[in-house]
């Protein structure tokens, strides 16, 4: 009996040993853990570590609820095999070891949800040992609710801006350290219209669209920007405007019309101006002759010079300035002058007459013109001018005594004043003609003496009735005629009617009107005659070596070779005129047959043969 108690008391003692000695403590640890917002992600791990008792892990439970997070991955740093599964609201990882171990770390992945004010998640782990004794520890993690709205900056286009482009690109920098940037809108409008919505391509911290738009000059485009953040917050911009200029700046020009024309006194073009836009301007340009000589980015009062060189050519300019928003204006061609320079005269010439004189010459600007003259070389005592600004001047000095000796002196200016002159020339009116003396210049003209090829000469005209050959004769270059050759215009003849021949046995004409020259009076051709059937003449001016029309030697006369000139024609006229001429002789035969009835026969025949003359 009382060994029997003994083994209940042993048993006793044994069972309560054991159940002592058999109980562990495990620790649960949050690493790399820190309070995260709602939507974001919050990566850590729970170390698990057994802190007291005999036996090791078997198995380790993670219960995580799912009310306000999401379970995104988890792992471990061990050879743990583990499975998951839902329980209810409950995400269950249950993870299993043949291997005992003192500790380890679970990595976990959780993404938050959205919450309406910040919540405490608690995490269970359950760790069971071989006995199998189990015990329980619990963590909790911070979820934080974002109150703020996105951070809004930089919105592109700025407000109250200038634009001509019809694609525009509006855009802004959003962010929000909480939660992120979800989404946004641009919400758009012309002034006094209802919005347009657009939603924006959002990238990290920007967001941004583009608009193809064609507006008008002068219109107005109201818009705003709308950011939502990940936390259903968001921020609205206020509302911008954006002015659609397509128009250039105002250019006061008045300074430039005031010189416009006008020759400037030191050479330097100062262009003055004043330049307004709503945009701003950005430059101004002053163009010269299609050059652009100055450049300037005053954007105020625009003070743009030129140096120029004294020329008798004028400067052609204008001013071209641009706006903020790519846009110009252009100001009208403007022309000035800077001109020191006196006129230059050339081809001075005097046509003389015998009661006047025409004075003409020419100068290299537009000039007026002034002649002085005078019987006295020292004292050109008379005047005549011409307020015309003109390159060919032409100035008639009358009233002049015939067969007189006057001297002349031209003055030129041109319309800045600067004068130029020549050394007195002079000219001798004609005795007894108003012809013009052929453009011979005064005594002191710089002209070279004019040569034959000087002179454009037209055909000598028919004798006229007052016994007068002419013709017209122009210079082709300034020349003197004076001391150079002169062209004879004039010339006498002895006018005959329509088949008329000239007293001048060297000049003659035909019926036709024809002019013929012969230069060797002879009879080249041997039939009796010098005519125009003989070779060397010229016929009109020009040498034709077949024609001739000279006079005949055999005593026919001029009278005599014109009728000769009519039977050689072959015309229907000269078969007339022989018919006629052999009556007469048959005539004449027949009436020496009466009175002289001894007349021999061959003196008959013979008077035939020479009537009939010598058909050609």
């Amino acid at each position: 009996m009382i060994k029997f108690k003994k083994g209940i008391i042993l048993l006793a003692l044994v069972f309560c040993v054991s159940l002592v000695y058999g109980a562990h403590t495990a620790n649960v640890e949050l690493v790399n853990y820190t309070s995260f917002v709602e939507t974001q992600d919050a990566n850590f791990s729970l170390k698990v570590k057994l802190e007291d008792g005999p036996h090791l892990f078997a198995d380790i439970n993670i219960t995580i609820p799912l009310t306000y997070v999401d379970v995104m991955e988890y792992d471990n740093f061990g050879l743990w095999e583990c499975s998951d599964y839902l329980k209810g609201q409950n995400f269950i990882i249950n993870c299993t070891n043949e291997i005992r171990k003192l500790s380890d770390e679970f990595l976990l992945n959780l993404t938050a949800k959205l919450v309406l004010s910040d919540k405490q998640i608690p995490i269970k782990v359950s760790t069971t040992d071989l006995e199998p004794f189990t015990d329980i520890n619990e963590v909790f993690i911070d979820l934080i609710n974002d109150p703020s709205p996105p951070l809004l900056s930089n919105i592109q286009p700025p407000n109250n801006t200038f634009t001509n482009d019809d694609s525009i690109l509006f855009s802004i920098d959003a962010s929000d350290p909480e939660t992120g940037i979800e989404t946004g809108n641009l919400s758009y409008a012309l002034y006094g219209s209802n919005y347009t919505n657009k939603t924006l391509d959002c990238n990290k911290n920007n967001c941004s669209t583009s608009l193809d738009l064609n507006y008008n000059h002068g219109d107005k485009l109201c818009y705003y920007f709308t950011i939502y953040n990940k936390g259903g917050s968001n921020s609205t911009t206020n509302i911008s405007l954006l002015n659609i200029d397509k128009e250039g700046p105002l250019i006061n020009s008045s300074f430039l019309d005031s010189i416009n024309g006008t020759n400037n006194k030191d050479g330097i073009l100062e262009a003055n101006i004043s330049v307004s836009d709503e945009a701003g301007i950005k430059n101004c340009s002053l163009i010269v002759e299609g050059n652009i000589e100055d450049y300037t980015k005053d954007l105020a009062n625009e003070n743009l010079s030129y140096d120029m060189t004294s020329s008798n050519d004028p400067y052609n300019f204008y001013i071209e300035c641009f706006d903020n928003t790519k846009n110009s204006e252009i100001t009208d061609n403007y022309t000035i002058y800077y001109d020191k320079t006196a006129p230059i005269i050339s081809n001075n010439q005097a046509s003389v007459y015998s009661d006047s004189a025409t004075i003409t010459f020419d100068t290299n600007e537009l000039s007026n013109s002034t002649i002085n003259y005078g019987l006295n070389k020292t004292l050109l005592d008379s005047n005549i001018n011409s307020s015309y600004f003109s390159l060919e001047h032409s100035l008639v000095i009358p009233k002049l005594d015939s067969s007189t000796k006057y001297f002349y002196q031209i003055f030129v200016r041109d319309r800045w004043n600067n004068s130029n002159n020549l050394i007195i020339s002079n000219f001798i009116t004609k005795s007894n003609s108003n012809s013009p003396s052929g453009g011979g210049g005064g005594g002191g003209s710089s002209d070279p003496p004019c040569d034959k090829e000087d002179w454009n000469c037209t055909e000598w005209t028919s004798c006229s009735e007052d016994g007068k050959r002419t013709r017209n004769c122009e210079k082709l270059r300034g020349c003197s005629s004076i001391t150079g050759f002169d062209p004879e215009t004039e010339r006498t003849c002895t006018y005959y009617g329509s088949q008329g021949e000239s007293s001048n046995s060297r000049i003659s004409e035909n019926k036709g009107g024809d002019i013929f020259e012969c230069n060797d009076n002879k009879d080249n051709d041997g039939d009796g005659l010098i005519d125009k059937e003989d070779p060397g003449c010229i016929v009109n001016g020009k040498y034709v070596p077949l024609r001739d029309d000279e006079f005949d030697e055999k005593g026919f006369g001029v009278t005599g070779a014109a009728v000769i000139d009519t039977i050689k024609t072959g015309s229907k006229y000269a078969t007339y005129g022989i018919g006629i001429i052999a009556l007469i002789l048959l005539s004449y035969y027949v009436y020496k047959r009466k009175r002289h009835p001894k007349v021999k026969k061959e003196l008959v025949d013979k008077v035939l043969e020479e009537g009939s003359f010598k058909k050609r």
